[in-house]
């Protein structure tokens, strides 16, 4: 495979491996920053290692994050400069990803956990701090 056709080409194969390599390195770079052991023998603890997993979680709100903007934004708001629509779909999106991932999270808490989530640690649910202040207190409730 030739570098220009693996960048450039529209054969199936090749965008096929465009994107895993991407989401490949997202990976490798999101458990690099959100999972730095403090010390080495962190590495051997399977408390790193199931970490890893549960922020597994929020993959699937990049995966439609980067997809929604690559195919429905770029081509309908970007490249046809239209900022004002693009800023309120934006602003939109990060208000649904949100959402998102709280409920999400909220699976992890149920999965992982039997304390009810309203009792968690602010560190374990972050988002329902952001959710909460946007008038989403109903859904916690439940």
């Amino acid at each position: 495979m030739k570098t220009y056709d693996f960048i450039f080409s529209k054969q199936l194969s090749h965008r096929l491996s465009r994107h895993l390599i991407f989401w490949t390195l997202f990976l490798a770079y999101f458990y690099y920053v959100n999972l730095i052991p403090s010390k080495p023998e962190d590495l051997l603890n399977t408390k790193t290692y199931f970490a890893a997993l549960e922020l597994m979680i929020y993959l699937p709100v990049s995966i439609i994050s980067v997809y929604v903007a690559i195919y429905f934004l770029l081509p309908k708001y970007i490249l046809k400069e239209k900022y004002i629509k693009l800023f309120l779909l934006i602003t939109v999106f990060t208000v649904i990803y949100f959402f998102i991932a709280l409920l999400l999270t909220m699976l992890l808490a149920r999965l992982t956990t039997n304390i009810p989530f309203q009792q968690l640690p602010v560190s374990f649910k972050w988002f329902s701090r952001c959710v909460m202040e946007s008038g989403f207190r109903l859904l916690l409730r439940y």
